[in-house]
Formats: structure tokens, C-alpha cells, sequence
């Protein structure tokens, strides 16, 4: 017997009145769902107003007064309509911060701090508000808002290191676990340019050094708002070199590292002039002569770092310029010596290292003249015996490098004559030990390293 069809044999099983029945429960539901996809729709396109739209009203003034209610239902109405007014809340909350009713006063409090920490507060209007209760309020409310700044201060502050530490940052404190702060940010440092926000956050940064982390220009905004900083390394990042003139706000700066960043003479010219900088690292950058002309406008600046750069003897009529001058690192550079002859007028300078330079026969016959330098770094230089005996001068010199040098045994009788010596390097030299050791009975209150 051929089979019937499922659908069919169904059909044939039921009665017309049931069939009429399940036609209309069909249309029925068809309906009902259209009707709540219309209605869907209709509230989807309606204006949705917000919790904290509605809040920013009059009501925040009645939200205020149920602070103070018996009912502790009441009291959370109003604690959340404030709370979810957000910025809009705070002039309400300051004027509740000054009530007769310590309740009210306590719970204002509490708000403002809790909306000090919320990122809905990005101009910080709740912290200002509680600064301004502090300082004109009086008596009991003045105390209370001090106390409530602080808690909001400290509850940043641990938030800004949690972050900090998270993002591979390291941060110390000077004052028993608070600032000023000294932070450093390396390679590894997984916040990018963002990541410095934290920082910025913070505050209290005395120290930071941001050497051989991946950020960019884009962070020069951001280091400017932190106006504490006194000593600041930005060496080995992908800084540009360009946008210097943004970090101007840092009038207290004192140490600057600008260490192996592609800055050029331009760029070097729109360096602030930071009033109180002392020691400026320009190693390894693309500064030419033409670029220290900026130099002696740093009325403070007492070490330079210039090592493995252009600059060549004509830039020594620059630097001879910064009188204050007492440390100069030239390592590596351009210069031959003729040049040494301009920082005669250097009487601060104290220290002075010319590692790796290849100096003319007569160059150190110009250092002579530098009669006040203690320390001269002439390691790995092609120095020659007979140079040395042009050293004999240098009176008041105390330390001296001649390490990976040519220098031999012919040089202890010259350099035995420089009685103020304190300190000599000789490692790689071509002095024997015997020579090492006859430098040493001749000056026998000096270090002779071999």
C-alpha cells in the first residue's frame, strides 16, 4: 500500500471545527507579535531621557534635603540622585558641605570625594570645590573638607601607582610611601602614550625618566602638566626631537636628558630656556656648532653632555660662553684641539673628558691654560708620551684617564711631576707594570689603576 504523506494524513485526522479553531489561534498570534514589534519600535524611536538629564534639575535641591531624612530609604534616594547627577551635583553638594546637620555635612562629603575619583569629573571641579571649602569655610566644615581632600588625594594617588606598577612602571616615594615621587618607565612599559596619563594623575613627580620606552611626541603635552619635575630623561624614546618648546610650564626643571633623539640645530633652538636647568644631555643627537649658540642662555647650566656628536672646534666659541660651566663631555666628537684654546675663559670648568677624540700634536698645550680643571678624561685618544709632558702645568689636576691610550713607561717622569695627582688610569696602556709601580713611589699619595 502506497504511504500516505505526514501532513496530509494530520490534516485528514482532524475535524473542520478543529481546523477552524487552529487557523484562528494562528491569526491570533501572527497579531500579538506584530503588535509587540510595533510597539518596540515605536519606544525604541521615542527620546530616551536619562537618570542624570532628569537629575540636573530642581530635583538635586530636594535631593539635597532627603540627606537629612529619619528614613534611611529616603536618605539613598537622594545619595544616588546626587551621585548620578555627577558634575552637575557639585554646587549642591558645597552647599550641603556647610549644613547645620553634620549627617548632611558627612554625606556631602563622601560624595564629593567619591565624584573626585570618577572619570565624569575630568576638569577635577569636585576636588576644587572641596579646596575652596577647605580654605574659606571655617571651624568644623573647614576641618571636615580638608580631611575629605586629603582622602581623595591619597585615593588618587594609589589609584595612579596601581596603574603605573600594572602597566610596568616603577614608582618611589620620598616621604613614607607619598611624594615627591621618582618614577621610571622603560622598555617593556606596556602603556604607550595613554599610559602616561597615570602619571600626569599622580603628580608630586620630581623625578621621571621615561629612557627606552616607545613613547612619542604625543606625551609632551602631557609631561607639561606636571610642573614639579626637576630632573627629566626622555633619552632612547621615538621622540622626534621636535615639540620641545611644549614642556616651557617646567620652570623648575634642573636635569635634562635628550640622550640619542634625532635633534637637530632647529630643533634644539626651540628648547625653553628653562631658568634653574643645570645639566643637559645631548649625546648622541645630530647638534651641530650651529646648534649651541642656544646654549648660553641656560644661566645656570653647569653640565653639558655633547658626546658623539658634529660638533667640531669652531662650536668651542659657544660653550666658551656658558660660564657657568663646570663639567664638559666631549667624547667622540669632531674636535682636534686648536678650539681648546676659547675655554680659557671657562675658570668654573672642573671636568673635562675628551674620550675617543683625535687630538692634533699641540691640543693639549691649550688645556694648559685651564689652570682650575681637577678631572681629564684622555682614555682611548691617540695621546702620545710627549703630549704629556705639555699636562705638567695642569696644577690643580687630580684625576687622570689614560686608559687604551699609546702612552708608555717614557711618560711616568713627566706625569710624576704633576704633583697634585690623585687618581691615574692606565688599563690598556702600553705602561708596564714596572712603570705603574714607579709612578706610584714617585707619587705616593696617588691611585696608579693598570
Amino acid at each position: 500500500m502506497e504511504s500516505m504523506p505526514l501532513t496530509h494524513r494530520i490534516s485528514e485526522s482532524l475535524s473542520p471545527q478543529r481546523l477552524a479553531l487552529r487557523a484562528g489561534l494562528a491569526t491570533t498570534l501572527i497579531a500579538a507579535l506584530w503588535l509587540v514589534l510595533v510597539t518596540h519600535t515605536v519606544q525604541a524611536e521615542e527620546p530616551v531621557t536619562s537618570t542624570i538629564e532628569r537629575s540636573s534639575s530642581a530635583d538635586l535641591d530636594e535631593a539635597v534635603l532627603l540627606l537629612a531624612s529619619s528614613e534611611f530609604s529616603e536618605r539613598q534616594r537622594g545619595f544616588l540622585t546626587l551621585r548620578e547627577a555627577g558634575i552637575e551635583a557639585v554646587d549642591h553638594l558645597t552647599g550641603a558641605a556647610s549644613s547645620s546637620d553634620a549627617e548632611v555635612r558627612h554625606r556631602a562629603l563622601e560624595l564629593l570625594c567619591d565624584l573626585g575619583l570618577s572619570p565624569r569629573d575630568p576638569t577635577h571641579l569636585a576636588e576644587q570645590a572641596l579646596a575652596q571649602l577647605a580654605e574659606q569655610s571655617m571651624g568644623v566644615t573647614s576641618r571636615n573638607a580638608a580631611s575629605a581632600l586629603r582622602r581623595l588625594q591619597v585615593a588618587r594617588e594609589d589609584r595612579a601607582i596601581e596603574e603605573i606598577r600594572r602597566l610596568g612602571g616603577t614608582v618611589n616615594a620620598q616621604d613614607h610611601g607619598r611624594g615627591p615621587y621618582s618614577i621610571q618607565i622603560r622598555q617593556g612599559w606596556l602603556g604607550g602614550d595613554e599610559g602616561v596619563d597615570h602619571v600626569v594623575q599622580l603628580g608630586n613627580i620630581q623625578w621621571l625618566s621615561l629612557e627606552g620606552s616607545d613613547v612619542t611626541d604625543a606625551v609632551l603635552p602631557k609631561l607639561a602638566k606636571i610642573p614639579e619635575i626637576k630632573r627629566l630623561f626622555l633619552g632612547s624614546t621615538k621622540l622626534s626631537g621636535g615639540g620641545l618648546a611644549t614642556l616651557a610650564p617646567l620652570v623648575d626643571l634642573e636635569y635634562l636628558s635628550l640622550k640619542q633623539l634625532p635633534i637637530d640645530d632647529r630643533d634644539l633652538q626651540e628648547l625653553p630656556e628653562f631658568p634653574k636647568l643645570m645639566s643637559l644631555g645631548l649625546d648622541f643627537t645630530e647638534v651641530t656648532d650651529a646648534g649651541l649658540t642656544k646654549l648660553p642662555k641656560f644661566a645656570m647650566l653647569d653640565t653639558l653632555w655633547l658626546d658623539a656628536t658634529r660638533v667640531t672646534d669652531e662650536g668651542m666659541l659657544e660653550v666658551a660662553k656658558i660660564s657657568t660651566l663646570r663639567s664638559l663631555f666631549m667624547p667622540a666628537t669632531q674636535v682636534k684641539g686648536p678650539g681648546f684654546s676659547h675655554l680659557m675663559k671657562l675658570a668654573s670648568l672642573r671636568y673635562l673628558s675628551l674620550k675617543g677624540v683625535q687630538l692634533d700634536d699641540v691640543a693639549l698645550q691649550h688645556l694648559v691654560g685651564l689652570e682650575n680643571i681637577e678631572i681629564l678624561g684622555l682614555d682611548h685618544t691617540n695621546v702620545t708620551d710627549k703630549q704629556i709632558e705639555q699636562l705638567v702645568g695642569m696644577t690643580r689636576l687630580k684625576t687622570l684617564w689614560l686608559s687604551k691610550t699609546a702612552v708608555t713607561d717614557g711618560a711616568i717622569e713627566s706625569l710624576s711631576k704633576i704633583r697634585s695627582l690623585q687618581t691615574v688610569y692606565l688599563h690598556g696602556s702600553e705602561v708596564s707594570a714596572d712603570g705603574a709601580e714607579r709612578l706610584r713611589r714617585e707619587l705616593p699619595g696617588c691611585h696608579v689603576s693598570r
